[in-house]
């Protein structure tokens, strides 16, 4: 082995790392409740975690030295310099210096600000990362996608909890549920539910957060969907349908005011009953559930993207689903189904319509 070789594989094992599965959401219910005084939507709406998810895996190494920092920037892999974003600096007190890198398996997803799981990484760093490595040091994320882009299933927002949640463990941080929240939500609106589902369903976390009667796979989200509320989950498989756009959520929430105010006068809107929603999934009354599950984005998005209502007809009418929903802001759409079998065969039958379909299942 080379001197070069077994310095490199010296700092490797230096490193501290761990891999978060970063699993995606959809919406059981979301209803549209005004605007709040700081000028964001305030909602109502039920959260419920699926199995669909991404690997993000964290690794740190804190250098010891200045020039252990500067050896390993200059030679790193070829490969490596060409997949990662540019080198970011953190300026902290002193000398110290916190190098992030971030590479993904997708070559169009952001590896710098833009990427909201790097601006996680710059926020933890920001706030705990001088007390964890006085020379500085290089926080690598690898960020593995299955989630579609873009597709009202936060997975942006599942990537930067992951990332929160690594370093809160890698900096031997314990943070609490709360504290971790209240973190994410200065990212983004789902992060904090993020957070609590990957709590829940990660074996990897520490035990006192999986024990925290916040960790959940369901939620009651109010407010501007950072006041949670953690509620029994539904359990069924899911089928996925992601037609081969993305719909911005700025648009969305921007038309949808104009949308509930023209269909209000009229008095033909219709919002879910979240208490009965509630009602039927503690009491796992299923017909309860699936005539309550309601989205009223959908007033604004099936209009502007009618595409998207033609895979919501074609879900309801060809396969065999229980409640067909819009997640989020779009553009997904998903069945939900009691039946396993039924939802393979769904699955197949829409995997012919649109590539990017996926068969899963909630998280409980």
């Amino acid at each position: 082995m080379t001197e070069r070789a077994g310095r490199r594989a010296f700092f490797e094992e230096s490193m501290k790392s761990i891999s978060v599965n970063s699993y995606a959401k959809i919406n059981l219910s979301l209803d549209v409740q005004g605007l709040t005084k700081d000028g964001y939507h305030q909602v109502s709406m039920i959260m419920q975690q699926i199995s669909l998810h991404d690997d993000v895996l964290v690794r740190f190494l804190p250098f010891r030295e200045r020039k252990d920092a500067a050896y390993l920037l200059q030679n790193r892999p070829k490969k490596e310099r060409l997949c990662e974003s540019s080198v970011q600096k953190e300026e902290n007190d002193g000398d110290s210096e916190m190098e992030i890198m971030l590479s993904s398996n997708r070559p169009y997803l952001p590896k710098d600000r833009r990427n909201l799981a790097y601006r996680a990484a710059e926020l933890m760093i920001s706030r705990y990362g001088r007390n964890t490595a006085l020379c500085g040091g290089l926080l690598r994320i690898d960020i593995k996608k299955r989630i579609p882009v873009a597709a009202g299933l936060a997975g942006g927002s599942g990537n930067a909890a992951a990332v929160i949640h690594a370093l809160n463990k890698i900096f031997e941080l314990r943070l609490s549920m709360q504290e971790l929240m209240k973190i994410g939500g200065e990212l983004g609106s789902d992060v904090p539910f993020c957070l609590m589902g990957q709590a829940r369903c990660n074996p990897v976390l520490d035990q006192y957060l999986r024990k925290n009667r916040m960790a959940a796979s369901a939620a009651v989200a109010e407010g501007r969907g950072t006041v949670l509320r953690p509620v029994k989950g539904l359990r069924s498989s899911i089928v996925l349908v992601k037609p081969a756009f993305s719909v911005s959520t700025r648009e969305v929430y921007a038309g949808i005011d104009r949308e509930i105010e023209f269909i209000e006068r009229r008095h033909e809107i219709l919002r879910p009953d979240n208490k009965e929603l509630i009602e039927g999934l503690r009491e796992k009354d299923y017909q309860k559930i699936t005539r309550n599950m309601v989205n009223v984005l959908e007033l604004y998005t099936l209009k502007a993207y009618p595409y998207v209502g033609k895979i919501k007809e074609a879900m309801a009418e060809k396969t065999a689903a229980d409640a067909v929903l819009m997640s989020g802001s779009g553009p997904t759409v998903y069945g939900i189904y009691h039946d396993k079998a039924e939802a393979r065969s769904a699955y197949r039958l829409m995997r012919k319509q649109e590539k990017e379909t996926y068969l899963t299942n909630t998280t409980y």
